[in-house]
């Protein structure tokens, strides 16, 4: 409980006075449109996708690895690490200069098909045993605008299908278009739409007209 508020607080004074008040209102209510999505590994060419142009480099980060040491070019994206390894989550870090500048979470299921991310039941989606979601994926703001969020997150996906995964499911506000176009580019499709509602600590879901 404390982790979390500690990392939204630390959220709220990395952004403007303009998104505070949306960011606000949005503890109270919020509602939109979410794109499931999904990638069929093996399709996946590892020549389109590099980072390394970049000067920068792909680490697979757990719990039992280094991960204390990485240091956050944005702290709150640190603050994330530990409760994440606590729910068994893992990370793909984007490395630059030593500093995390980037990274993209996902789960794999436990025994019995069991997931334990609260999306993969309001997205209606079922992955399956050789399948990942994958969510919750940040490039520093200083970095985008240059390709460098689709080579991080085709990298990504080619070491999962190297790992023996099949499928990556995932998914994005319809309302990021950025979003879009890079889950495009990459080879997503896309499933049925999902209207996420939230009053309070009260969660529901519905599809939509696409």
């Amino acid at each position: 409980m404390w982790s979390s508020i500690k990392t939204n607080i630390t959220r709220y004074l990395e952004v403007s006075r303009d998104d505070l008040l949306k960011i606000f209102v949005s503890l109270f209510y919020s509602k939109y449109i979410m794109v499931p999505v999904y990638c069929e590994l093996n399709s996946l060419k590892r020549e389109k996708f590099s980072v390394k142009k970049y000067g920068c480099e792909v680490l697979d980060v757990s719990s039992e690895s280094s991960s204390s040491e990485l240091t956050y070019i944005d702290r709150s994206r640190q603050l994330r690490v530990k409760p994440y390894f606590a729910k068994g989550y893992r990370c793909f870090a984007l490395i630059k200069d030593n500093k995390v500048i980037g990274d993209i979470w996902y789960e794999k299921p436990m025994a019995r098909g069991l997931w334990t991310h609260q999306d993969i039941v309001r997205l209606h989606i079922a992955p399956g045993m050789m399948d990942v979601y994958a969510f919750d994926m940040f490039v520093s703001p200083a970095e985008r605008g240059k390709d460098i969020t689709t080579a991080f997150m085709g990298e990504v996906l080619c070491h999962l299908r190297d790992a023996g995964y099949s499928n990556a499911y995932g998914c994005f506000r319809a309302t990021n278009i950025p979003a879009l176009w890079i889950h495009r580019l990459i080879g997503y499709k896309e499933l049925p739409r999902v209207e996420f509602r939230r009053y309070l600590v009260i969660k529901t879901s519905r599809f939509v007209d696409r």
